[in-house]
Parts: C-alpha cells; structure tokens; sequence
C-alpha cells in the first residue's frame, strides 16, 4: 500500500524527491531542501532502496564535505552484495546470503553507480563481478540470439545447483518489462566497467550475448503503456536509463522518448504531482521519477550513431564516455542516441552531429543518402571515424561524400582551423578532412581512429580523441551546448500544404548559387505553419523569371553575373520583382562577391540602410502573422565580432519609392537552413525567417 511505502521506505523516498529537485536545477543550498537533505543524510536505514537513492541524491551534489556520506553508503552497498551477486531488501550486517531479487538489486545497482559518479574507486572486478554473473545467470532461458528477459525473482531455469534452489524460493517468475529493463541497465553498466577498455578489436562482436537477448526482448516487446508489477513511472525512467546507456532511440518501433514524455506531461495532476494508477508507491515515489525523468529529458543530445546495414556498433561505450566527458566539461547533462537513416527528421535533429564508424567498406542505399542530405541541409554534420586503416575505407567515404554533395571532395583540415583549437587545443597528429561548401563544413572525416580511445575511456593516453570530437561538437552548435533536445531548428513540412500560394525563385547562375539547399524548404514549412502560405519555389535562371514576385540570390565568393544574367534580373526587378541578395556565411569574400553583383545589377545606384519603419522592419500593414523584427538577434559568431547589436542591418536599392532589392551583407541564407555553426557571419535563425517571411509577405499583399 503506499502507506507501506511511505513509512518504510521513508528515507528512500525523501532522498529520491531530493535527487529529483537537484536533477531538475533546484541548489541544494535552499534552506528547505537543504535541511531535507540531512534529514535524508541522518539515517541509518537497513533498507537497500534507500541506500540506492540516497547514493544517487549523493551523486548530485559537490564538494568535500558530503564525501564521507557516499563512502559510508558506499560501503554499505558493497557488503550487502550477497554471496549470489544481488542484494536482498534488508541488510543488518555481517555475511549478506541469499538470491535476493531483482527490485531491490536494481537499487543496490543504481546506489553503485551513483557511488561510482560521485568518484567513489570501487574494485570493478570484486564488485561488479558477482553482480554481472547474477543477471547472467537469472536471465530467461533462451536458444541462440532469441529475446530474453529478466523476472523480479525469476533466478536460472536450468542448469546448476544455485538455479535448482533458486526455483524453491521464488514464485515470481513472470519476465516483464520494468526487470528486462533494468537487467539490461545493468548489463550495460557491468560490460562497461568489466571490460569496457577491452573493448576496442573492431572484428569482435564487443556487445555480449546476455545484453543481445535482453535489448532484443525490449525491442520486441516493449509496451508503454504497461508496467506490470512496478510503478509506471519508475518503469519509464527505467526505459530511459536503457536508452541513455545503450543510445537506442526505438523499442519495438515505438519512439519511446517521444511518446513517454508526451505521456508523462499530460498524466500530471492539477496539484502538480504524479501518481501511479495502480496507487501501490504512493504519490512521493511517482512525483519523483516522473521529474527525474522530466530533468533528464531537456538534456541535449551531443551525438547521433549511425546504424546501417553493416558493422555500426563495434566500440559500444564510446559515445556514452564521450557523452559523460562533455557532461564534466561543459557542466550540462548532455546525451546520446542510435539513429537509422530511416528514422524521421525530427529524429534525427534532435543532436548536430550524425556519428558513423565502421572497420569495412561500406554503401549506403539511395534512400540512406537521400535522408542523410536532408538531415546535413538542415544543418546537420556527418563526422566518420575509420576503426580501421583510412587507406581500407576512404574509397568508401568519399564515393558518400560525391553521392551526396557530386562535385564537393574531402580536403585536408589545415591545422589553423578551429578544430584544432576551439576549446581545447588539438595536436596536429590527429587528420582530419572535410567536405565544405563555403559556409560550414558538411562532412568530416578523421584519417586516424579515436573510436579506440573513445572506448578506453582514459584521458591521460587518449585525451585527444575527445577533445577532438568536443571541438567539432562544441563548433556545429556554436558554443551553445546548452539547447536543450527539444529545441531544434528544423520545421518539419505540413501534413497537407496551404492552398494560397506565393511564388519564389532562387536565382541559378555560373556560380555556387544554392550552398544551403535547405533554407528555402525551411522557409517554405515556416510559412505553411505559421502563415498558412504555401510558397511555389523553384530555381530557375535570371532569364526565365515569370510569376515570381520575390527571388533570393546568394553567393559565397567567386561566380560572377553574366551581363545577360544581369541585364534579365535588372528588366525582373524594374517590372516589380524584388531580389533579396545575401553574402551567405557572411565571409569576407562573400560580401565582395555581393558587392560586386549589386553593382553590376544598378551600377548607378547606391544601397541604402532599408528605413526603420519599413513593413519588412515593423511588419505593419502585412497582416496579423506578420512579425516585428525592429529588434533582431545575430549569431554569437558575429556578436563576438560586433558586439551587442540588436538592430536589422537590411540595405535596400529604391525604385518608385519601393525596395527592390533586399542586400545583407550578413548571412541570411545559412540561418534561413537553420544552420548554428561556429564561423556564420549573420542573423540566427529566428531572425532570419522573420525577416524573409515579412519581405514575401510584403511582397505579395
């Protein structure tokens, strides 16, 4: 009954509502929580729940003053391990015996782990030892690779003297979600600290076959709305430390972030508390998994795994160490996932950088490609790492990079670019090459293995195997690690587009006219949810503008306007089109480019800054979904530069009295894509699309 709960456990629910404030930002210095916090530290509870949780609460908090509360705790989880590998409910001391069962070995797994987070040494191998051989052992059994779970008491169904005495003591036998879940958190915690530095040949199979079976099961049988014997939301967070651990972003096809947290929201009670519907744990139990699991799922995800049809997965800790290490230097929770190129956008944009590694020659289907493009023009990164010699796979990497981007090659990273230096310094022995189109980097590829010490997870002999992935993180989202999951720039397109319809061109010519494909599919889903305009765009030649009354012309450096090309825009703008002109990526020979451009568009006219209270500007006149952008937001790139600026910095070429060409100097079509990058001179995203939606607005009302 949550009676029981409540005053049984009562340090352990008190310690795990104190976790959950300090997951979710609350400063352990407030007066209140503070002094439930030692109310929670004065305890000298039997019960392993209550170690578990206040070991995890310990795990949250700083500072030498509370070390000897995790080592007391420590210590006491450490001799309660029983003489089977598991933890029993209680423990008073001297020899711990017995199989013990599955809730509470969780508990004393979880109190482990925490002990270990808060920089407890403990010996893995004496420790975790028997706990691994536990779950081994008590796993359903189940021929070849097939599914298996675990059961809260279900021990062995065969084989030795241990797995015969352990049926006579259990009847609770039935394999479920909430204990399939937590033995593969377990799994994956032992297998890390067991024999994670082993874990490295490329040509093993580094995952072990318990761990199969179980991710297996879950895949297969993985149902959130059930949590049989357990309260949901311990079972949820459950499901979340699995994914956090192993990355996996899907059971049995079902997005489990997405529908849990959904979930999650909308069970919240009007008091602001969560309670199971079974009423088993009480509502102090359900409150603080359901905001520990709230906490965790702001977190932002750093990296994406690819998985392919091929070896993907051959070093399985190493974005999980290199999730932990930016966790520590960036001082924010930051995650990780595994993604298939045939999951969806909104999937995929969750984390800037896709993460693809392999020791084979590899292909990826032209739907794979296709995807994988959609996701880089939205502003995405691919980084490839060869877990073998580059000489074996760079055949591989740059046929993807030509099917992806024809004419685009690797070129070697010169050793004075950011990635050597952005917030670490980098040794130069640690190749690098990319494909850029002028504004951003699109693919990096590293001519030398660091998923090795990835894995190893030792910084003193391969710190710059992290640093080098913190860099090119810390440049793809602009030294803003902070965004959380959620907050993305991708617009996902409609279901069904408007029917109102306003025409846009993106102007072709000699030179690289279209370096982010994505800014003007971007715009376009922008517009369909928030104005219900539906844009026609299409890119055509200076001479084959008709119907469309706005175009974008965009350069990086170098390509010229023909005079034919530049006599046809001038006859378009002067019969009433008007042309926005951007330097994209806002680099120096960008602008001299656009500046060249507009000259030889009105060489006879002058820009001029575009009027304070112009409609593009106040957005007055253009309707309610209009926007006022009389003050905007620049890139921290370009804030560095400039300093605070707030103020839109549009030119304008008048003819009649109207503006009919847009000129910015600063990048408009990078963020338009809704590119982040380190390195774009120009507006963010937001201020970009307001800005673009007021000119087409003002251009077709």
């Amino acid at each position: 009954t949550p009676r029981y709960q409540e005053v049984v456990y009562e340090t352990g629910n008190h310690a795990l509502a104190c976790w959950a404030m300090l997951a979710a930002g609350q400063s352990y210095q407030a007066p209140r929580l503070n002094r439930r916090i030692s109310w929670v530290l004065s305890s000298d509870t039997p019960y392993t729940y209550d170690r578990g949780m206040r070991l995890m609460m310990l795990s949250r908090l700083t500072g030498e003053s509370f070390g000897p509360w995790v080592q007391r705790d420590a210590d006491w989880l450490v001799s309660a391990v029983t003489d089977k590998g598991n933890f029993n409910s209680e423990y008073f001391g001297g020899p711990s015996v017995g199989f013990g069962d599955h809730g509470s070995g969780f508990y004393g797994v979880l109190g482990l782990w925490g002990a270990d987070q808060a920089g407890i040494e403990l010996n893995h191998k004496k420790v975790w030892g028997p706990i691994d051989k536990q779950w081994r052992l008590t796993q359903q059994k189940t021929p070849g690779d097939d599914a298996a779970g675990w059961a809260v008491g279900m021990l062995a169904t065969s084989g030795g003297d241990d797995a015969r005495q352990a049926r006579t003591k259990t009847t609770r036998s039935t394999v479920n979600g909430p204990m399939t879940a937590a033995g593969v958190a377990s799994l994956t915690l032992t297998e890390r600290y067991l024999n994670g530095p082993k874990l490295t040949d490329p040509t093993r199979d580094n995952v072990s076959v318990e761990l199969r079976k179980g991710l297996r099961w879950l895949d297969e049988n993985f149902d959130p709305t059930q949590s049989p014997g357990a309260d949901w939301y311990y079972s949820m967070w459950t499901v979340q430390r699995v994914g956090r651990a192993t990355g996996r972003r899907t059971f049995n096809g079902i997005d489990w972030f997405r529908y849990i947290t959904a979930e999650m929201l909308n069970r919240q009670g009007d008091d602001g508390l969560w309670e199971d519907t079974s009423g088993k744990q009480g509502k102090l139990l359900s409150t603080g998994f359901a905001m520990l699991y709230l906490a965790n799922a702001l977190e932002p995800v750093a990296v994406s795994k690819v998985r392919f049809q091929g070896r993907w997965d051959n070093r399985p800790n190493d974005l999980w160490n290199f999730a932990e290490y930016a966790s520590d230097i960036y001082e924010v929770d930051t995650a990780w996932q595994v993604v298939g190129l045939d999951q969806p956008m909104h999937e995929l944009s969750d984390s800037p950088l896709l993460y693809l590694a392999t020791h084979e020659p590899f292909t990826l289907s032209e739907a794979e490609v296709d995807r994988l493009r959609e996701y880089i023009d939205a502003g995405g990164m691919l980084v490839f790492n060869p877990e073998a010699p580059w000489g074996r796979l760079s055949g591989s990497v740059e046929a993807l990079v030509e099917a992806l981007y024809p004419g685009r090659a690797l070129e070697p990273v010169a050793e004075f670019h950011p990635f050597y230096s952005f917030h670490t310094k980098l040794r130069p022995t640690v190749s690098m090459r990319m494909a850029h189109n002028g504004v951003r980097p699109l693919v990096v590829a590293f001519t030398k293995d660091i998923g090795r010490g990835l894995q190893v997870n030792d910084l003193k002999r391969y710190g710059d195997s992290f640093v080098a992935l913190s860099n090119i993180y810390l440049f793809s989202v602009g030294t803003e690690p902070r965004r959380v999951r959620l907050q993305t720039n991708y617009i996902a397109p409609p279901a069904s587009w408007p029917a109102e319809e306003a025409a846009v061109a993106r102007v072709r010519y000699g030179g690289d006219y279209d370096p982010e494909p994505g800014a003007l599919s971007q715009l376009r889903a922008v517009m369909a949810r928030d104005q219900a305009v539906g844009l026609a765009v299409r890119t055509v030649a200076p001479d084959k503008l008709t119907d469309e009354r706005v175009a974008f012309l965009t350069t990086v450096g170098g390509g010229v306007l023909t005079d034919d090309e530049a006599q046809s825009l001038r006859a378009w703008v002067q019969a009433g089109g008007t042309l926005w002109l951007d330097a994209a990526g806002g680099t120096p020979g960008a602008v001299e480019a656009a500046q060249a451009m507009l000259v030889k568009l009105f060489p006879d006219r002058v820009p001029t800054p575009l009027a304070d209270d112009s409609p593009i500007i106040t957005g007055q006149g253009l309707g309610m979904d209009a926007y006022d952008t009389r003050r905007v937001s620049y890139s921290l790139f370009a804030q560095r530069q400039m300093g605070k600026m707030h103020e839109p910095r549009l030119q304008a070429v008048m003819i009649d009295d109207r503006p009919a060409v847009i000129y910015s100097p600063e990048d408009l079509t990078a963020a338009l894509a809704g590119v982040g990058h380190w390195g774009v001179f120009g507006y963010d995203t937001d201020s970009a699309r307001k800005l673009a939606v007021n000119g087409i607005l003002h251009a077709a009302r």
